[in-house]
């Protein structure tokens, strides 16, 4: 399909898209709003109007049967816990349920990756290479290059002091980390991941992945330099070797894998002070206090919850509170977080949906490392019904849709499973 005849709006869409994870961070006219959801929100009512329902339905199923699964336990979970209990919480849930579930049903028909993607490489390459000015000036210089592009334009809830110094600095309740034009490394990692995963298993560019996969390391996000670790072995194990006649052979890349060890244990070396530390505080703060809230939970809440959006009015009515609390008492990783909000039936279903999303994507390799990639960070980091979602889950319906088309139209009229390289010859995956 000519990229001429996308329509504008789906051009835009794709464009917002890319952009979420950035323009999250700046605020918009609504003081509750990020820039990011502000502009989505508008976008999506419009193309929510634009598109097939029904197939969209199809398509986002496995997320429309945890959602609602979650509504229904709140609201049953609500009639029995009036002690603590507020329905004002759970209504900004709600809405924020509504706004990305409209989200990922546009992207399942205005989402153009094979149009937006020379652009999201060029921000992923400039990000990258101002992120490793950031680390190179602050070792130089001991100073601070900006992580924004104006403090004043900041998102409320995503603040930060104006003067890295205090932030950074010697008495700073922040040790320094690059991060690029974002305002914490995590925001970067997670914007670039999906380009790593693209270049590893579908560009097949590996030098480019490397380079990239070094500024997340730089980056010490712990998350990050895991996934991107699991992502080399994923691909290092088809290529080091191969079984044949019940034989074990190993190829040339042994060499490379090896190397890529070797590398492992000296940045551990080296920097293992910095990065190991930041992940076991990150493991504590977002999966071990919400197991550990979970085992203080009485029986009934432990089936079916306490509701969503109300862990922080839980624990403060029952005074549970652990060693690893945070600002944010409603903070916690989404799949066991969602043990606490919606008991063990709510995990279960949705670690159901999310096992249904990965068979919805396995016709392709990159779409399945993406849904293992959202899964991955669903099980590290709060990525439901946030900007985190509607990112992240455009890359996979994108791939879940051109795969379902391809199947559609019959293997005949396919030349290659590259979901790309059969865009550029011709056939028309997005409708």
């Amino acid at each position: 399909m000519n990229k001429s005849k996308l329509s504008v709006f789906t051009r835009i869409y794709s464009v917002i898209i890319i952009l979420l994870p950035f323009l999250y961070q700046y605020a918009s006219p609504l003081s509750f709003l990020s820039l990011g959801d502000f502009v989505l929100m508008f976008f999506t009512v419009y193309g929510l109007f634009r598109i097939d329902l029904v197939k969209a339905k199809n398509s986002i199923k496995p997320l429309l049967v945890f959602s609602c699964a979650f509504v229904l336990l709140t609201v049953f979970v609500s009639m029995f816990s009036g002690d603590y209990f507020r329905f004002s919480d759970a209504v900004t849930i709600f809405f924020k349920i509504l706004l990305y579930l409209g989200v990922c049903a546009v992207c399942t028909q205005h989402f153009n990756l094979r149009y937006v993607k020379k652009f999201y490489f060029a921000l992923v390459g400039i990000f990258g290479l101002y992120l490793v000015i950031q680390l190179v000036y602050n070792k130089t210089t001991n100073g601070y290059l900006p992580i924004w592009l104006n403090h004043d334009w900041l998102f409320s809830w995503e603040n930060r002091p104006e003067n890295l110094y205090v932030y950074y600095g010697p008495t700073g309740y922040m040790r320094f980390r690059p991060s690029s034009l974002f305002l914490e490394p995590g925001y970067y990692v997670m914007f670039v991941l999906p380009a790593l995963l693209i270049l590893l298993f579908e560009d097949k560019n590996i030098i480019a992945a490397i380079l990239l996969y070094i500024t997340i390391i730089l980056s010490t996000s712990g998350a990050g330099i895991l996934i991107g670790l699991l992502a080399f072995v994923a691909k290092g194990v088809t290529k080091i070797a191969y079984f044949k006649d019940k034989k074990l052979y190993l190829t040339r890349y042994i060499y490379v894998a090896l190397a890529l060890v070797a590398v492992g244990v000296l940045v551990v070396i080296l920097f293992g002070d910095e990065i190991l530390p930041r992940i076991f505080n990150s493991f504590n703060a977002r999966i071990t206090r919400s197991l550990l809230i979970f085992e203080n939970m009485d029986d009934f809440h432990k089936i079916f919850g306490v509701g969503m959006n109300n862990t922080v009015n839980y624990v403060n009515a029952h005074s549970v509170y652990t060693a690893f609390d945070e600002a944010n008492l409603n903070f916690g990783a989404s799949i066991v977080a969602s043990g606490v909000q919606y008991g063990i039936i709510g995990c279960f279903i949705f670690l159901v949906s999310l096992f249904a999303l990965a068979v919805n994507a396995s016709r392709s390799k990159t779409g399945l490392m993406l849904v293992l990639l959202y899964i991955i960070y669903a099980a590290f980091e709060e990525i439901i019904f946030n900007f985190r979602m509607g990112f992240l889950l455009a890359f996979v319906l994108y791939y879940v849709e051109a795969t379902g088309s391809k199947k559609r139209v019959g293997e005949n009229k396919v030349i290659k499973s590259d979901i790309l390289t059969g865009a550029k010859q011709g056939y028309d995956y997005r409708r």
